[in-house]
């Protein structure tokens, strides 16, 4: 079977992002297969060109080089949005670039003209599912399916809801009913769609997309058997993203400086921490901003911990961190954004908390029930290996694949 998988972002093995890896993990489990050949069309960020593995994957790159990704930017938000007003039916919903546009399709022309019979198209990331159009005028004849597809226009609606500066509200709100529109859109054009969640298979199946399934995302497997456990929470995340660092103030200021206790210690880890963090952490010396450390040491540092904490102030999608708490066989205390498409059982496999005064009751309440710690602690690791198993996924996707790719 010829494939043409398009995406986002080019996979290897060390990539840092939580989509990416779920990219990287999939294509290079279906690059296994001997009846597969894979052409691969993607980027990749300039001085990261040097950790491609494809050709030792059995992929073909269509690889193009991009400047590094710039981070938030109140000033570049508002540029963009003065933009956004004079094209409001934006074709790409203002989330797809020109360069990527203009160099996935003629890679797609240069495969065409060289006479590749393409049997299926997989695009990854709903940025490159909005040019299924585009590439269908080149490969009408061909299947298509949407991998590690989130419901993105639920997370732009988040960032609508908590905006405080009016102007840019009004610009999150056009930017949600424009993604909301294009995405309800595209997503019946394909001949089948892998989510990583059961709350997006439901809105999917809404949209009138039947042909969908529920695939784990890849998540690093934290678990140590814990012999010394100390009064430590831990957040994990990528702390340069605004929904991650904002969550971390968030709990500071209403959870753990109100705990009364000495003796807790709160780490916050991930690459990149945001410089609004570091003012606690210099407050404070129970508060630990470790920046990037190993996986090794996050496993450690993991399992002398007596819980995780997700208390998220938006985002859409699966939490890969809610996963990986589970994974790590510790107590994970979140909230429904935390929780979304994860149908763990409060106070079984997790412990469930909205408010301020949940997290710090359940803190309390696994400080002195020190059993209940290991116990909910393995509920949530079987969970997961009974519910998100990367492996039987993995299977499931490949059939899938193969039974949409050589379908007449």
């Amino acid at each position: 079977m010829n494939i043409i998988y398009i995406s986002y972002s080019a996979p290897y093995d060390t990539v840092p992002k939580a989509g990416q890896k779920v990219h990287n993990y999939y294509i290079k489990e279906l690059a296994k297969q001997k009846d597969i050949n894979i052409k691969l069309i993607s980027f990749c960020e300039k001085d990261k060109l040097k950790y491609l593995d494809l050709e030792k994957n059995n992929i073909e790159g269509y690889i193009y080089p991009i400047n590094k990704e710039k981070g938030f930017n109140k000033y570049r938000e508002i540029k963009r949005g003065i933009f956004m007003l004079t094209t409001p039916n934006h074709k790409y919903a203002h989330i797809l670039d020109r360069y990527r546009k203009k160099k996935v399709l003629e890679a797609v022309v240069r495969l065409k003209e060289s006479d590749y019979k393409a049997d299926l198209i997989i695009i990854s990331f709903t940025m490159m599912m909005l040019l299924i159009d585009d590439i269908k005028k080149y490969y009408p004849e061909s299947k298509y399916i949407a991998n590690a597809h989130d419901v993105l226009y639920l997370n732009s609606y988040g960032k609508y809801c908590l905006e405080k500066n009016s102007f840019i509200k009004f610009i999150r709100k056009r930017q949600y009913k424009l993604l909301k529109s294009k995405e309800e859109n595209v997503i019946p054009k394909f001949d089948y769609v892998f989510t990583l969640n059961y709350c997006d298979k439901q809105i999917i199946n809404e949209i009138g997309q039947k042909n969908v399934s529920v695939i784990a995302p890849y998540y690093d497997d934290y678990y140590l058997e814990s012999k010394n456990r100390k009064k430590r929470i831990i957040f994990l995340g990528a702390m340069n993203r605004p929904d991650n660092y904002l969550s971390c103030i968030w709990f500071i200021e209403n959870v753990f400086n109100k705990l009364n206790r000495k003796d807790v210690e709160f780490y916050i880890i991930g690459g990149n921490p945001h410089e609004s963090l570091f003012k606690y952490g210099k407050k404070d010396n129970n508060i630990k901003i470790t920046g990037f450390i190993s996986y090794e040491e996050i496993k450690k540092i993991l399992s002398e911990s007596i819980c995780m904490v997700v208390p998220l102030i938006n985002g859409s999608g699966i939490k890969i961190k809610v996963l990986e708490g589970f994974s790590a066989g510790i107590p994970v205390l979140s909230n429904n954004v935390g929780m979304r498409g994860i149908p763990a059982r409060n106070k079984m496999d997790y412990l469930h908390c909205e408010k301020a005064e949940d997290f710090i009751k359940s803190i309390e309440f696994l400080i002195n029930n020190p059993r209940e710690i290991e116990k909910i602690g393995k509920n949530g690791y079987c969970f997961l290996h009974e519910k998100f198993n990367k492996r039987k996924s993995a299977e499931l996707f490949i059939n899938i694949v193969k039974k949409v790719g050589y379908s007449e």
